[in-house]
């Protein structure tokens, strides 16, 4: 290829001083060459032969400058390469008439010398020609300060830059006469308020703009844009004054440079309502308005924008929408007289919309920047003509008579456009015949947002429901109503609608006088059954009760199984009142209930948990109690006795002959406390109290080989302590009873309080150990240890309960013992309570769970957490184990001796796939919180700003995380931690929230054994390109993309680990993205983006 070539060829002239002539002409080729080998300048030699006053020669030197450009810029135009000449006088001089000449080099020109450029530009594998012009100029004396041009005294005049751009072609950064030119002042002046815009380009590097105050050093306004050739712009309103624009270069930066100086008179166009811009009579096609707001200072800021329009129809939908802003700015909508219809402010850069129904007539959009923001913007509006057809008056198409054997369906199309309007509204109507009718209507096969509403026969909405998105469920009376479907804002859609109804509810055995009467039952008898059924407003099927009849003394086996949800059951008395025994085990787990009965009737009630519905089947199995079903021991007066021990077994022997049953009769002869242990447990048994007659007074039901205890203030009476085994377990035991007299309570009641003032002042620390739980003394045992402390001014608290071999908590109380916060974490967790206190007396009061027993290690402390950081770093992280309900109350960012608890760290296992879900709240400060895998790899955080609750959910599958909580800056804040986890079984939908100017992220696993697809949503509030992708993979996964109704809009299977990526056009609604293992086990990073 052929290299960079530079030629000139000389002219001869006849010149006179201060008049530019042409010197010659100039060629340049720019060729290919190795950037390496690059000439950056050539010098060049004018030579003028002189006949008057005398005849000399003399010779002007030149450095004559090349910059050559690399091409790979995407843009051909930055190719182009750049010849220009320094603004240094040459050495050469010459005396004529008493001063002293040179020869000064003032640029290129194409057209004669009528214009002149400072450099002389090719473009690539191309050649031009150009005119070389200097002038004989006088040789100035060089003052002694340096640059001169950077003193305000010597800063350049611009003349009166109103009546039209000023422009002046410089350099900046060159050596002169041993000074070097860093900074260039130009002064101008102006009479009135105007709009000044300054442009600086043709760079060849580096150089920026600044405004200076009449003070010639206070910076009003800069452009410090970075790079060679970018141009410097600056645009703002200024007041009447004098003003300084400086150039610099920034380093060793040189460079031409062009500057040009505009002002324009303010006017008062789109301020106010007068003067607002006419955008005319709207149609469907969208008007689009660009322009800036916010910027300029005081009294002449732009501060509002007015648009006009109008609208001719009688009903007209108009939309308005305000984007592509860079700060925020909002918008009104205002009828001609002035009166506010419409406003729209969403925060920061998200778009404003206004969608509103007007009648004809004349309006004003107002353009608001949001306090002190300054943005451009853009601004769309457009209308469309509402018109009514047929169906979308009331009462609309008549679907006929709806029954349970007559369902209604009706498919039509709402939002679309008919002529120049567009169809709006669809009303029907249907005949209900009888009362208390359960109705389900749904609005399904959606493409965008549609709405259903139910009305009654005047007009009024019953129910309402939006997208899709829930079924209306309504029980109503026998009439007419009226269905209304409309779009969601200037959506189309697709519709189905169905309607379908179910015979009035009811009740099947809501009371013990309705029960299910099973008779007089000898053996077995099973029932089947559903439980927690909610039909409309009519009603919910909250109970069975079910009735039986024993006509001896006899062995009772009740179970309820076969559960799709938890539900409870509860055996009764003859009254339907008197409780005689329960079974309340967790989710699905049957329920049993094994005693023995006297003659006589019961009854049995089935009960759903909270609003759970489930199938169930009921077996109720009398027999014989045989010689084994029952063993029997009277223990006699335990007054007397003192302290009953005896081992025995239970839940041996065969079927027909298995030992279900220990009963322990025992009296009582006045108000004792009774502390009943059953210990040594070998499997699973638990202990329950009645009295003679059978009432069910207290249980204990722990799991496994968990010891049982029962410790109450009983009256006198005859009671009856029953053992019996868990399910089929067969276990040995020791059961201890005991009753009498001596103990007494040091740090009970709150009088009693150990005071931890005096060391709490002292040290900031307060340390104990001790027990709770334990029997004191025979009659009495230890429930609660109080102690108390005394502030004397505002201070930081925090206690923590640890050590624990059992389960206990711990509570904060005021002077009254009213409760401040409170502590109760499951079995052996440790408790923690931080709190800021005013000045006054406390009470901190640990107290055992149940019949639990546990030694205990108590610490308070001033200011924090009371010493070394225990829980600061992973590795020494709170265990917390596996996790199921969590609740701690701890401070963090608070000082204690001699540093600062930035840290808390939490450690916990889920031990299957689970939903998680973690909130830190009541915080004082701004706080945060993270959440990490076993790795320490950050997989979620939640960082809200001031005191909002911070809150964390996701699906996590087996294994180890960590918690950390952290102060916001320098700021210390109490709060409360409450994390829970519960097994998902099948894959549960994780939202990832509303898509913004940030992606919507997360990590997750896929392919675990049974569970190949992982579901995520996210809604999409303002239409546009989306862009999903799915990376990080180890093995094959594909990633699919669903509407709200199912439909199924993209997909990408790429082969191995390769990425997946969908990119869709997508309206505002809500989405489901689907990540599908195909190749194992693999973990993903899946990202949701606008774009």
């Amino acid at each position: 290829l052929p290299t960079n070539g530079l030629s000139i060829s000389s002219l001869p002239f006849d010149v006179s001083f201060n008049a530019p002539f042409e010197v010659g002409m100039l060629s340049y080729f720019n060729g290919g060459i190795n950037m390496d080998t690059a000439v950056e300048s050539v010098p060049l030699q004018i030579q003028l032969d002189l006949d008057s006053p005398t005849d000399q020669t003399k010779n002007f030197k030149f450095d004559l400058k090349l910059e050559t450009v690399a091409d790979c810029s995407p843009d051909p135009e930055d190719w182009k390469d750049f010849v220009y000449f320094p603004d240094v006088l040459p050495n050469e001089t010459f005396d004529y008439g008493g001063k002293k000449y040179t020869l000064e080099v003032l640029g290129f020109s194409k057209d004669g010398g009528k214009t002149l450029e400072n450099r002389f530009r090719v473009q690539e594998y191309d050649s031009d020609t150009a005119g070389l012009y200097a002038k004989l100029t006088e040789v100035k004396k060089q003052l002694p300060d340096g640059d001169k041009n950077a003193q305000t005294g010597g800063a350049t005049l611009i003349g009166d830059i109103k009546k039209k751009a000023w422009v002046e072609t410089e350099d900046i950064g060159f050596t002169e006469g041993g000074v070097r030119d860093v900074s260039d002042l130009y002064k101008f002046s102006i009479k009135e308020q105007c709009e000044v815009s300054l442009v600086l380009d043709q760079l060849a590097q580096n150089a920026d703009l600044e405004i200076l105050d009449s003070d010639g050093t206070t910076v009003l306004f800069q452009s410090t844009e970075t790079g060679a050739r970018t141009k410097e712009l600056i645009t703002e309103i200024l007041e009447a004054g004098d003003y300084y624009v400086r150039v610099y270069t920034p380093g060793s930066q040189k460079t031409k440079y062009r500057l040009s100086v505009k002002g324009e008179s303010i006017t008062e166009e789109k301020d106010s309502l007068k003067t607002a811009k006419d955008l005319g009579v709207l149609s469907a096609e969208q008007v689009t308005e660009l322009d800036k707001i916010g910027f300029g200072a005081g009294k002449s800021r732009d501060a509002q924008d007015f648009y006009k329009f109008s609208v001719t129809e009688d009903k007209n939908d108009v939309q308005i929408i305000l984007d592509g802003l860079k700060a925020d700015a909002n918008i009104e909508l205002y009828e001609s007289d002035g009166t506010k219809v419409g406003t729209s402010d969403n925060k920061g850069r998200k778009a404003d919309k206004i969608d509103k129904e007007l009648p004809k007539g004349e309006y004003y959009i107002k353009v608001i920047p949001q306090g002190n923001a300054k943005t451009d913007y853009q601004l769309t509006v457009n209308s469309l003509a509402i018109k009514d057809e047929p169906d979308d008056k009331a009462p609309g198409v008549n679907l006929g008579t709806l029954t349970p054997a007559n369902a209604i369906t009706k498919s039509d199309k709402i939002g679309a456009k008919v002529g120049s309007g567009r169809d709006q509204k669809d009303y029907y109507t249907f005949d209900v015949p009888v009362d208390d009718t359960n109705i389900y209507l749904t609005l399904g096969k959606l493409k965008a947002d549609a709405k259903v509403q139910l009305l009654d026969e005047s007009g009024d909405e019953i129910d309402t429901s939006t997208g899709g998105k829930d079924a209306i469920e309504q029980t109503l009376e026998k009439g007419t109503y009226t269905v209304l479907v409309t779009p969601g804002g200037q959506s189309s859609t697709d519709y189905q609608l169905k309607i379908s109804a179910e015979a009035p509810f009811v009740d099947d055995y809501p009371t013990p006088k309705e029960a299910l009467d099973l008779g007089a039952v000898s053996g077995k008898k099973v029932f089947n059954n559903e439980i927690g059924k909610t039909q409309g407003r009519a009603g919910r099927d909250e109970k069975d009760w079910i009735k039986f009849e024993v006509t001896k003394d006899s062995w009772v086996d009740i179970n309820l199984d076969k559960l799709r949800q938890n539900a409870d059951l509860v055996l009764y008395d003859g009254d339907g009142k008197t409780i005689l025994n329960h079974s309340q085990e967790t989710g699905r787990t049957a329920e049993t209930i094994q005693d023995v009965l006297e003659p006589g009737t019961y009854y049995l009630q089935v009960v759903p948990k909270v609003g759970g519905r489930t199938g169930y089947q009921l077996s109720v199995d009398i027999s014989d109690l045989g010689i084994n079903h029952v063993q029997k021991f009277k223990v006699g007066a335990l007054n007397t006795v003192g302290t009953y021990s005896k081992p025995e077994s239970i839940g041996l022997g065969a079927a027909d002959r298995r030992n279900e049953l220990d009963q322990y009769s025992f009296s009582l002869d006045e108000k004792t406390d009774v502390v009943i242990n059953l210990d040594d447990l070998t499997a699973d048994a638990n202990i329950r109290l009645k009295t003679s007659q059978g009432f069910l007074l207290f249980d204990s039901t722990n799991s496994g080989d968990s010891s049982e205890e029962i410790s109450e203030n009983l009256n006198a009476g005859d009671y009856v302590l029953e053992v019996y085994p868990f399910g089929s377990a067969k276990a040995k035991y020791n059961l201890t009873m005991s009753t009498a007299g001596g103990g007494t309570d040091d740090d009970s009641p709150a009088s009693l309080a150990t005071d931890m003032t005096k060391l709490l002042n002292a040290d900031k620390l307060y340390k104990t150990k001790d027990d709770i739980g334990s029997s004191i003394g025979s009659t009495s045992r230890d429930q609660k240890d109080y102690y108390s402390f005394t502030l004397s001014g505002e201070e930081a608290v925090s206690i923590k309960l640890s050590g624990l071999s059992g389960n206990a908590n711990v509570e904060l109380l005021d002077s009254d013992e009213g409760l401040i916060r409170a502590s109760r974490n499951p079995s052996k967790t440790a408790e923690s309570i931080s709190e800021t206190l005013e000045k006054g007396k406390y009470y901190v009061l640990v107290t055992p769970q149940g019949s639990d027993r546990t030694a205990y290690d108590l610490s308070v402390s001033l200011g924090g957490s009371g010493g070394k950081d225990s829980d600061g770093t992973f590795p020494t992280a709170t265990n917390i184990g596996g996790l199921g309900d969590y609740e701690a109350s701890d401070s963090i960012g608070l000082q204690a001796d001699g540093y600062r608890d930035i840290n808390d760290y939490r450690k916990f296992t889920i031990s299957e796939k689970s939903k998680f879900s973690l909130n830190l709240t009541n915080l004082k400060q701004n706080a945060d919180v993270e959440l990490y895998d076993a790795d320490q790899v950050l997989l979620k955080s939640s960082r809200k700003t001031g005191q909002a609750d911070e809150s964390i959910s996701d699906v996590l599958t087996k294994g180890d995380y960590f918690v950390r909580v952290l102060p916001k800056g320098s700021v210390g804040s109490s709060y409360d931690l409450n994390m829970s986890a519960s097994p998902v079984g099948q894959d549960s939908s994780v939202n990832l929230g509303t898509l913004g100017a940030d992606p919507l992220t997360n990590k997750g696993l896929s392919g675990e054994t049974g569970d190949p697809v992982d579901e995520f949503t996210f809604i999409v509030g303002s239409a546009g390109f989306v862009d999903i992708n799915l990376t990080g993979l180890k093995a094959n996964a594909n990633l699919e993309v669903y509407s709200k109704a199912g439909t199924l809009i993209g997909s990408s299977a790429n082969a191995g680990n390769s990425n997946e990526n969908l990119n869709s056009f997508l309206s505002p609604d809500t989405y489901l993205v689907k990540v599908l293992a195909s190749g194992g086990l693999t973990p993903y990073n899946l990202a949701v983006a606008a774009g």
